[in-house]
């Protein structure tokens, strides 16, 4: 398959993840990894949603598979934690700053929330996650650039169109 379970060896939960990746991301804050998506990987990025939008309302390990191949296409890969309760989307190497997404499977609320700006605003990382679970939301996305970095909006995931958060 083109997406991971993660194994129970691994005790690889979604609170474990997200506090790796807030490492990560902090310590990634410096480097000028940022690249702008291509049009290309945008679509395959939206056409992956939309099979997990189908999957959602019907839960077949094909449209995982499809959604999956598309991801792979935007430099993206597939991981299924808890269970198979959290859909985690991850950006493989070479890192962009295009940011971590996740879905939950089993909320009954369409509640998105996205944290564009975590390395420009202090704790929001935190209250994003915490909010995520609390109000037991269906996604979040979290920005994996400073909306500022450059003079240009490209990495600001709040004025650039060239983005995964559109």
């Amino acid at each position: 398959t083109d997406f991971v379970k993660a194994s129970p060896e691994a005790k690889q939960d979604l609170t474990t993840l997200l506090q790796r990746e807030q490492v990560d991301l902090y310590q990634n804050k410096l480097s000028n990894t940022f690249v702008a998506p291509l049009n290309t990987e945008i679509e395959a990025f939206a056409s992956a949603l939309t099979y997990l939008q189908a999957y959602l309302k019907q839960p077949h390990s094909f449209k995982l598979q499809e959604a999956a191949g598309y991801l792979k296409q935007a430099n993206y890969r597939l991981e299924l934690l808890n269970n198979g309760r959290y859909v985690v989307l991850r950006e493989n190497a070479p890192i962009h700053g295009w940011g971590l997404y996740v879905i939950d499977t089993q909320a009954t609320s369409e509640l998105a929330l996205g944290i564009p700006a975590p390395l420009d605003e202090n704790g929001t990382f935190d209250a994003g996650v915490i909010l995520f679970n609390g109000f037991a939301a269906r996604s979040l996305a979290i920005s994996g650039s400073r909306r500022k970095h450059y003079s240009d909006v490209s990495a600001d995931v709040l004025k650039s169109q060239q983005s995964f958060f559109q």
